[in-house]
């Protein structure tokens, strides 16, 4: 009779354990949903570069990091500049992006608008000259 007892205890201890497992896993580990990367050609050698404007910096963060290991060291060869974006709550949020050149005119634009949901799952549509550009490449 103590072994059967034993073991039942045994086996409600190890079920609230799983149970509390279980809830501490859905309530402390939320789901950071997925980063979207967007990737645009630059050539910063040439004088030109893109600039961003965010109208809801709450809801995004966004981090940049260039990319000219294709053509080396050369001059005015160009590369790609990557702008990897994380949401940080659900929300809409709209990027215009500008290709400048030297003396700040705007040659290109790609503009984002992204909605943010509840899983922090990113929805975008975009617009803008550089997706008619030869540039562009889906």
């Amino acid at each position: 009779m103590k072994n059967k007892k034993a073991i039942i205890i045994s086996c409600v201890v190890i079920l609230v354990l799983l149970v509390g497992i279980c809830i501490a896993l859905l309530f402390n580990n939320k789901n950071q949903g997925s980063t979207m990367s967007i990737e645009f050609y630059d050539n910063s050698s040439m004088g030109n570069s893109w600039k961003y404007y965010i109208d809801n910096i709450d809801i995004i963060s966004i981090n940049s990091k260039t990319d000219y290991s294709e053509c080396g060291d050369q001059d005015g060869c160009g590369g790609k500049i990557i702008y990897t974006i994380k949401p940080l709550k659900p929300g809409k949020v709209k990027i215009d992006f500008k290709w400048m050149s030297i003396d700040d005119k705007s040659q290109e634009d790609a503009v984002y608008e992204l909605t943010i949901d509840n899983n922090l799952s990113i929805s975008e549509k975009h617009s803008g000259t550089y997706f008619e550009s030869d540039y562009y490449q889906e």
